[in-house]
């Protein structure tokens, strides 16, 4: 009997996990055929710049859901560059281990350690613009039946809303000309889709995507890979020296953007969304819950909302026209969080990504900002964030996190020892944005649009504080007026002319005041002050039986 049970379980395969992929092939879901042919591309372009080299280096980075397909997709890209690329050329295809930061990042900074010369990044993507290397996003194909999943989203409601703006988890992105023209038959009067960022002509670049990203057939009307992008081109005089000459200025209109996707330059103000209804595509509960977030929390925020916010997940065939009230409490927790930041001294700036080219100017200005408030910071590389890292530093009493924008919030942050606050967050702590002035955005590209000055400037005339700026504060934390620290006041003074330059001989430290109020301080040496004794023989043996000394 039992080697008929071990001969039958020897003759039944293994049921294995189910592959987040679906019934989608490998080729298919991790586009050999396209990632190949780019690569080869670079490799072209790359030799004609520098010469001929030997050595094809390429970096694949897979979250943790699409490891199980990593070494299957290495050996294929590996073979197909093999025969495409001439054959003194080595191509060497490998995987980066367990990333520094949020798998949807590109981890640039271990591509480099590894002397990579393209990256591809596969999986669901934030969308966060890199440094130096080149990188190829693959969203994967995830499977949608999209006349179905039409049919289900035209009968919710009868009559249907006559506006769509449709978003979406960017492993969708394939099938949503196709949804557009679905939605379109089934009586929707207008249709707009969210598009996959271009690089722009401002001096900060926004994710490089390959217009090969899809067939020519789906980029017809502009919906695939970005389409037209959202500039003007307009003749104006422009005054140069003591003559003025009419010259050709480009204006360039930087485009709306809400989860990582550009809105169509037909919406050219937040106001516009007000006649639409919000359509997200995507799996809430999986790796897009964040953007899903990111995107419910800008629109809840808006003066003038949209109409509704429908979500539907094609997985799971299940449409919701409301939106869960966890994310207007959670709009409120965040408001919460800011006034703490208000009270705070002593700020940390937690810089969790390396490899965005635009956080090192986020960091200065930070600084600027808390330094003119008359606060203290420090700044921390910290990687991946967890409560007990935090908990190193007590002497901070307030943290501002510099990441992406989809993990600017943090989870379980009710765990976090002290509030952990976004820049947008931090500067309305500072007087220097108003809640509810702007839309609530977690973009920290966002931090560089506006001038502080003028902002404080609208701030005074809206609260009526005139110009004393140390002109206490009610905290809706404490219930109490609290007094404003500031360093402003000396802002016009000269001090190159006083005496030693304004260098003041005191210090005041906060970490060491801190430490003062510590009932514990740490071992400390009485040196001098210890009776000194000669060494003796103590007790020796096991614990249970010593003998004498």
């Amino acid at each position: 009997m039992q080697e008929e049970a071990a001969d039958s379980a020897a003759a039944t395969p293994l049921e294995t996990p189910a592959s987040i992929r679906g019934s989608v092939s490998l080729e298919d879901y991790y586009e050999i055929d396209r990632i190949s042919r780019d690569l080869v591309d670079r490799y072209q372009r790359k030799s004609e710049e520098t010469g001929h080299q030997d050595m094809f280096r390429v970096a694949l980075q897979f979250p943790d859901e699409l490891l199980d397909d990593s070494p299957e997709v290495c050996w294929l890209l590996e073979e197909r560059l093999t025969e495409t690329i001439a054959s003194s050329v080595t191509p060497l295809v490998f995987c980066l281990g367990d990333t520094t930061v949020g798998s949807c990042c590109p981890d640039e900074v271990a591509a480099l350690h590894l002397q990579a010369e393209v990256m591809v990044h596969y999986g669901h993507a934030c969308l966060s613009p890199t440094g130096t290397l080149p990188v190829i996003y693959s969203f994967g194909r995830l499977d949608m039946d999209v006349a179905k999943d039409a049919d289900h989203i035209s009968k919710a409601e009868n009559p249907i809303p006559p506006k769509f703006l449709v978003l979406y988890q960017v492993g969708y992105h394939h099938a949503m000309e196709t949804l557009q023209l679905a939605l379109t038959d089934a009586g929707v009067e207008d249709v707009l889709v969210g598009r996959l960022p271009q690089p722009t002509m401002e001096g900060r670049r926004e994710p490089s995507l390959d217009q090969s990203c899809c067939d020519n057939a789906n980029n017809a009307n502009g919906v695939c890979c970005g389409g037209a992008r959202a500039a003007e081109t307009r003749s104006s005089p422009v005054t140069q020296g003591e003559g003025n000459q009419n010259e050709d200025q480009i204006v360039v209109r930087r485009p709306l953007v809400v989860g990582g996707l550009e809105l169509p330059e037909r919406i050219k103000s937040w106001d516009a969304v007000s006649d639409y209804t919000i359509l997200f595509i995507g799996e809430s509960e999986s790796t897009s819950k964040r953007q899903y977030v990111n995107i419910m929390l800008h629109f809840l925020s808006l003066p003038t909302p949209p109409k509704a916010y429908w979500t539907f997940s094609p997985r799971a065939q299940k449409l919701s026209t409301s939106i869960p009230a966890a994310l207007q409490k959670q709009l409120n927790r965040r408001f919460f969080l800011t006034q703490k930041a208000r009270n705070a001294n002593v700020l940390g700036i937690l810089v969790s990504n390396l490899s965005q080219q635009h956080l090192v100017d986020v960091v200065k200005t930070l600084k600027a900002r808390i330094q003119d408030a008359g606060k203290s910071s420090y700044s921390f590389a910290v990687g991946k964030i967890n409560p007990a890292k935090l908990a190193n530093f007590a002497e901070i009493e307030c943290f501002v996190i510099v990441a992406c924008r989809e993990h600017s919030l943090l989870d379980d942050e009710r765990e976090y020892p002290v509030p952990v606050v976004t820049p947008l967050e931090l500067d309305v702590a500072l007087g220097n944005l108003e809640w509810g002035a702007q839309a609530y955005t977690l973009d920290c590209q966002d931090v560089l649009e506006f001038v502080p000055s003028e902002s404080n400037e609208k701030l005074k005339g809206s609260e009526g504080g005139g110009d004393d700026e140390d002109a206490p504060y009610f905290s809706l934390v404490t219930g109490k007026y609290m007094q404003t620290s500031s360093s402003t006041a000396t802002k016009d003074l000269d001090l190159e002319h006083l005496p030693g330059r304004g260098q003041v001989a005191a210090y005041n430290s906060e970490a060491a005041n801190f430490l003062k109020q510590r009932e514990y301080q740490g071992l400390t040496s009485s040196a001098g002050q210890t009776e000194a004794k000669a060494a003796t023989v103590g007790q020796r043996g096991i614990a249970s039986d010593y003998g004498g000394s």
